[in-house]
């Protein structure tokens, strides 16, 4: 479920939109309602916000300058802005804040939901990015220890090896040694673990 922040000083918009998406079956929502920035404020500290759909000319504090409030404590927040005005210094100022999108109030109902289902595309396309990322590195966490196996082999077998050769593979494979340093190698075996000792 994404949290939705309605934000605009005209209460006809703000309950019109809420309504808009309550009915909405296509994604999954909990709506939030504010009738001017600092409603919008006091919201967002007191919840996660994931999408704010915006006006942008407000009395007290305008759209952008919530953007940045909100944003400043909800970095993944995403801003969509809405405005009466076709103003091009309007929608380069949105966008070049950060905003994922900008809609006029006169281009209707469905183009405000696309705008809010391509943000949620967008959200999802990025958590799923991290978890992949997030799995790529705990399988390399997990391969580490035969990586750097194999890596010293290589070594023993006479593989070329310089500094500069050394400090890369060392950074990739987490190896704490300074590569232009001397290491002493030293090879043990054992034939029996004690019982007190766990190999």
């Amino acid at each position: 479920m994404y949290r939705l922040l309605i934000v605009d000083d005209e209460q006809i918009i703000v309950d019109g939109l809420h309504l808009l998406f309550q009915e909405l079956n296509t994604i999954d929502l909990d709506i939030n309602c504010a009738y001017d920035a600092h409603d919008a404020q006091k919201v967002a500290s007191e919840m996660r916000i994931d999408i704010v759909l915006s006006d942008i000319a407000m009395p007290g504090m305008n759209g952008f300058e919530l953007q940045q409030e909100i944003t400043r404590q909800w970095p993944r927040c995403r801003f969509i802005f809405l405005s009466g005005y076709n103003d091009f210094q309007f929608i380069q100022s949105s966008l070049r804040g950060g905003a994922v999108d900008y809609v006029l109030k006169t281009e209707g109902d469905n183009a405000i939901i696309r705008a809010v289902e391509k943000t949620v595309r967008q959200i999802e396309a990025e958590l799923q990015q991290e978890q992949l990322i997030g799995r790529a590195r705990q399988q390399l966490q997990q391969t580490l220890p035969v990586l750097r196996r194999e890596y010293l082999l290589e070594l023993l077998e006479g593989a070329e090896s310089t500094p500069e050769s050394r400090s890369r593979r060392f950074r990739e494979l987490a190896v704490p040694l300074q590569p232009a340093a001397p290491v002493i190698l030293t090879v043990g075996r054992v034939d029996a673990w004690p019982e007190n000792l766990h190999p």
